[in-house]
Parts: C-alpha cells; structure tokens; sequence
C-alpha cells in the first residue's frame, strides 16, 4: 500500500478539534487509516497514550512509523501499556504460583529485548534507539498488562490536547499488517462530536487510567523492568535526539535487505509545530503598541540585563515574550523563567506563552512539593538531552526564592533567562539577600519599580536587574494602548468618634517615631503597625457605604452594567458590606477575592458571566492588582484606596484597558475622599489626613477627561485646599 503521501511542506491543523474531515469509521484496506487519521492526529496532539494487545522484537519495527512522527514533534509525554507474548505454560507457572507475574513477564520481555538487540534490522535498532531516549527524556513511560484468566487483547489510541480528545479504537493491532493490511474496522471517536462519542471516551479513559494505575481485580500492570530500562539507556542513548531522517534511512536499509517489503515507510513525516515564535498578526512595532518594540530594543541595548517601567495595560507579558523570542534567536538552547506573584498571573502567563507556541511548564499545578520539582527537573532534562531547544518555566515568587529550585537552576549549562513580573515585590529580604546570580540575562517588569518608602530594595532590585532602560507611564499609555476616563470624587466625613480614634493614633505615632528613626526594630514594627491601624480607619470609613449607594443610585441601578467596586483588602467587613447593599438594590453581582481565584474553574465561570452580561457588577479587593485581567471593566467605585502609589497605577491600568469586545473607549472611575467633619479645627494632624487623600485624588484627577469640569476632582478638593491649607 502506498497510501497518500503528505510531505513537511504541507499544513496541518494546529488543535485536535480542526480536524473535521476524519471520519467516524474507517475500514482497512479499503480506506488510508494511516495518512487521515494517525498522522493527523500524531501530528497535533499533546499527549498520547496507547494500549495493544501485542509486543514483541518485530513489534518494535512495527511501531518505528508511530514514534517517528511523534518524536519530530515537542517534548511531550507518551505512555504505552501493552501485553509480551505469554505461553499457556507461563500462565499455567503462574496460576500454580511456581512463578511470579514479574517474574514471567520480565523473562519474556528480556527475551524479547535480546532478539531485538541482535536484529539485522535497521529499523530494530533505530527504535530501541528512540526508546532509550525517550526514558531518559521521561518522555516514555511503559506499563506490561496481562490478565492471568485471558488475553490482554486492546487496541486503543488515545490523543488529547487543550481542544478535546480523539479515541481511535478497533481490530487494528499496532502492527504494519494491523494498520496497513488486514481487514480491519477501526472506530473514531472525537469529545466535541456529541454526548454518545464523549460517553465512550469517558468509558475508554477510566478504563485505561484504571488499568495503567493497577486498580482492576482481573488484570495486572507492572512497570518495565528495571533491568531492560537500564540497559536500554545505557547502551542505546543516543548523542543526539533520533529525527525522522534516522527512521527514513534505516527504512531504506531494511528495505536494500528485503527485510522490509515496501519502498516507502506507511507514515510520512508531518511538518514540525512552530517553536517559540510571535503570533501572527501581532503589531508591536507599530501602531498603538510600538512602545513594546522600543522596549525590547531598549532591553537588548542594556545588554539584556534591565527593568521596563510599563503601564499595567500596556502589554508588558507580550512585550517580554517577545525579548524572549528575538533572545531565543540569538542564543539556544534557552530555560527562560517566568515568576509572578499570585497564582491568577501564573494561568495568565502560561495562557500567553502558549500564544507564542510555547508549552510552559507549571509546576504550582501539581498537587506536592516532590511533583512540583520532577516537573522541574524534566525540563532541565528535555534541554540537557536537546530533546527541546527552549523550556519555559512559570512559577511564583516564592518558588523562586527556594533553595531547591535555586540549586537547580544553578546547575543548568545552557543560557538562562529570568522574567520578573511585578519585579517590585522582589524588594524584600527574601529574594534580595540571595538571588540567583546563576541567570545570564535578566528582565523586571513593573508598572512601579520604584519601591515606596524602600530604596535599598529599589537599589538592590537595579543591582540584580539592572536599571530602569525604558519607561512607558500611564500617561504615556493613556489615548494609545489604554482609554481616556472620566473621574468622580465622592465626599465621605468621619465621624467624631473615627476622627477621634484617628488623632489618637497619630499622636502615639508621633511618640514613638523618634525611636524607631534612630534604629529600634521594635519601635519601627510598632509604628508599622500603628500606621496600618490608622489607614484603617480611612479606608473602613463608616460612611462610605451610604456615599457608594448615592453613586450607584446616580448611575442608574437597572442600566449598571461592566462595573467593578473595590473594597479593602484589611480584614472582610467592608467587602460583606458593600455585597450586602448590592443585594439590598437588586444588583447582579459576584465577589472575585483570593478564594475564588484559587478556583480557577470558578473563576473562568464568573468572569465568562460577566462577559456576557449576566452580572453587573464584579466586587473584589486587593486580588485585581496583580491577578485577573478583566477589559470589560468599565465602570470602577474605588471605595477603599491606599497610601500605595503603585496599588493607584495598577487599579486605573486595570480599568482602563482596551477591549475591542464591547467597542470599550472611554472609563468612569468614581473615587471616595475621606475628610474630617465641617468646622474641625485645621491642625497639623487633619492636615496630615487630607494631604494623603489629596495626593491621589490629584494624581488621578491630573489625567482624567473631566479634571476642570464643575464636576471634577479640582473643583471637589478645591474648597478644603483653602480651607486647611491656605
């Protein structure tokens, strides 16, 4: 059988589910099982698991087409549980306990692996030869099964990728005859093509992973014997990864031979997925996004070694993505890794490196430690072998900062590449006082890098990264990458008894601060503390939920729609507060704090509700400044700000994102300015209190639509400036 011929140049579907024209069934001979459907789908999985009722040395030969194909491809998993050749007197042994399963299986497959390892075929030993390098990659992993009452006699593949599942399944035996010659109906089975395909791929699933994991009374899995796995990495790894070429050419010698009796092997080789490259179509050289070029370039120029001061909604996770590319470019192999600091950016990153047909490595998604670092160590292996020629790590800050995961990547012998995003949080003890100086090129990314109130963990951050080398600013970003906004300040009075409690504060402030300026860990832990317990105060302001009610009473409760409130992330009062006045007014709403987003599934689920209109509003607290991205937001009630300038530029960058979806081109940001009641006497504490709410509502209203506007935040701040501050 020749069958029809698809050559590297040819293009393939990227994802599973764009193979629409495989057929439900398919009968061998009569129909080319091999190039519609194993190709295909050899060619687009993710993962693949097999489980054939027949091995042995010439079924080696037989599968040399399938890991041909498979290894042309990236660095992913393939298990294969299939049945030796058993003898009903090796059966018979067993049952009268004369010999053990292991025992009988392992002596029949080193019997097997000896006549493989003493074949005159080519194609034998280029087999053994992927085999040995597909354990030592852990790219391999075999199970044996056998059923001491029957025949393991299964004939199923099992492909997956993020788009669904494919499940070929039949008569067919991995065998050339079994794919290419013998009458046989093979079935195809795709997840997305109804309830009753994806009723049997359940059925076939948790039958294979319960086999695979020994959980079936009437069968038994062991692992390859330990003894053929050795010898064959020991003796058969190769100097370099197998190519298709190294199984076209053994072919050609099998068939000089007439061990083989075709001129050309059943399976053509697919054309290679795309390796770490920028999406097409992405402008970041031109156009409202040209800033991301300049930056890269500004990077480079710093000699890779740098921070980028990018607006939150500027791009930075595309902009560094790209550094990594052009980076990749120049110098392979490449471990790039990427540490963010909340578990919501690690999904963002991975979701964004697949765009640029990466497969990151996630090691948070594994449930221990010990899963976590064999995940690790894997990719440092795939690129120790060249079984890939880049790896991308994306892990969080606290990982990163592991002494483990520091030994590591000190041992790795190929360029690294450190991605810092929000590198500004990598200020502190934990990271500064011993990075990992091991990465050869380094980039922090950061909407403010400066750190507040911190400059040795600002200095120590220029150490490690190197400095600032290109700053694109909200105001920069603002009518390019971001959208204008308009900006409403609302009033909110303390109460005496708040302003009370606050003046109190301020004076033990004051009574300790010398202490603490001359050196005294003790004082300084104790004025920290004082200080949060008087921002407190600021932010929980009782009459805050009233002001919120009066501007969404202004806004027009039935038309709210694409809004997002912010409550303080100190302590849960505030958030239950303003959910239960969203509920008292009928409003659509879902919180999303740090225990919906450990959820990602919950998470997908109530954003996908807003997107589509059914909540109005999100409420959240501190968990939007360097997690999810929602561009729908359009509308944003600061209820509770903080003293952190960079929390400020990450809350406006978030609301202020494009999103093409909705036609969004403009955002409202309502905004609550904490003063002390009318009459108070304008000493230096009331004035400390205003000065602090005065420097945000100016920086945010410098920049907004409506700054001069009756309506605006000049006009609402102004009286007060006179009034305290003359």
């Amino acid at each position: 059988m020749t069958g029809s011929v698809i050559s590297k140049d040819d293009d393939l579907p990227v994802v599973l589910r764009d193979l629409t024209s495989i057929r439900p069934v398919y009968i061998v001979p009569r129909d080319e099982f091999v190039s519609e459907v194993l190709v295909p789908c050899l060619g687009t999985t993710d993962a693949l698991s097999c489980m054939f009722g027949y091995f042995s040395s010439t079924a080696l030969r037989d599968i040399a087409p399938g890991l041909a194909v498979f290894l042309a491809r990236s660095g992913e998993p393939m298990r294969l549980l299939v049945s030796p050749n058993l003898s009903h007197e090796d059966l018979e042994a067993m049952r009268q306990g004369v010999s053990t399963p292991a025992d009988v299986i392992e002596t029949r497959l080193l019997e097997a692996y000896g006549e493989a390892c003493t074949s005159e075929s080519a194609l034998v030993q280029h087999t053994l030869a992927c085999l040995a390098y597909l354990l030592a990659s852990e790219r391999l992993k075999v199970k044996v099964a056998f059923l001491p009452d029957g025949l393991f006699h299964d004939k199923v593949w099992f492909f997956v990728d993020a788009s669904g599942t494919v499940v070929v399944h039949g008569s067919s035996n991995l065998t050339t005859a079994g794919i290419t010659r013998n009458h046989e109906q093979i079935r195809v089975e795709k997840s997305w093509s109804g309830p009753d395909q994806a009723t049997v791929i359940n059925e076939l699933t948790e039958e294979y992973e319960a086999l695979w994991a020994g959980l079936r009374d009437y069968a038994v899995a062991l692992d390859l014997p330990a003894a053929i796995a050795h010898d064959l990495i020991r003796e058969r790894l190769p100097e370099s990864p197998p190519t298709y070429e190294d199984f076209e050419a053994a072919w050609r010698r099998d068939y000089l031979r007439q061990i083989v009796a075709e001129p050309l092997p059943p399976l053509i080789s697919v054309p290679e997925h795309r390796s770490f490259s920028i999406p097409d179509g992405l402008a970041w050289d031109t156009g409202d996004f040209a800033h991301q070029g300049m930056a890269v370039r500004a990077w480079e120029e710093a000699g890779r070694r740098a921070i980028l001061e990018m607006a939150t909604g500027s791009g930075k996770t595309v902009t560094a993505l790209i550094a990594a590319k052009r980076l990749f470019k120049a110098t392979k192999p490449l471990l790039a890794v990427i540490a963010v600091p909340s578990l919501p950016l690690i999904e963002q990153w991975a979701e964004e490196a697949s765009d640029f047909s990466l497969k990151p490595v996630v090691p948070g998604r594994m449930a221990t430690r010990r899963q976590k670092f064999s995940e690790i160590d894997s990719a440092i292996r795939r690129l120790k072998l060249s079984a890939t020629e880049v790896e991308c790590l994306v892990i969080t800050h606290d990982l990163l900062c592991d002494k483990e995961f520091k030994a590591a990547i000190a041992d790795v012998r190929h360029e690294t590449l450190l991605i810092a995003d929000e590198v500004h949080n990598l200020g502190s003890a934990g990271f500064v006082s011993d990075p990992l100086e091991s990465f050869t090129y380094r980039l922090g990314l950061s909407a403010t890098p400066i750190r507040q109130y911190d400059e040795q963990g600002t200095a120590a951050l220029a150490a490690f990264f190197g400095n600032v080398a290109f700053s694109f600013t909200l105001e920069d970003a603002i009518g390019t990458c971001l959208v204008p906004y308009d900006y409403y300040v609302h009033v909110v009075e303390l109460s005496q008894d708040e302003l009370s409690s606050w003046t109190d504060l301020t004076e033990q402030i004051r009574r300790i601060q010398w202490k603490a300026d001359d050196g005294d860990a003790d004082a300084e832990t104790r004025l920290q503390l004082l200080r949060n317990r008087r921002r407190l105060i600021l932010e929980n302001a009782g009459a805050k939920i009233q002001a919120l009610r009066e501007a969404l009473d202004t806004s027009g409760t039935r038309s709210l729609s694409s809004a997002l409130v912010y409550g303080t992330d100190k302590g849960p009062g505030q958030l239950d507060e303003i959910n239960k006045l969203l509920r008292a007014l009928g409003i659509r709403f879902h919180q999303l704090t740090a225990e919906e987003t450990s959820k990602p599934q919950l998470t997908g689920g109530i954003l996908a509700a807003f997107r589509r209109g059914d909540l109005q509003v999100l409420t959240a607290k501190r968990v939007l400044d360097e997690g999810v991205n929602v561009p729908e937001v359009v509308t944003a009630f600061i209820v509770a700000s903080t003293t952190v300038a960079r929390q400020w530029v990450q809350r406006r960058g978030r609301v202020l994102r494009k999103c093409s979806a909705i036609g969004k081109d403009r955002a409202t940001i309502h905004d609550f300015l904490v003063v002390p009641p009318l009459g108070q006497a304008a000493d230096e504490d009331i004035r400390s209190l205003l000065r602090g709410e005065f420097e945000r509502i100016g920086e945010f209203g410098r920049l907004s639509l409506n700054a001069a506007a009756p309506d605006g935040a000049l006009s609402i701040i102004y009286p007060y400036l006179i009034d305290y501050f003359g």
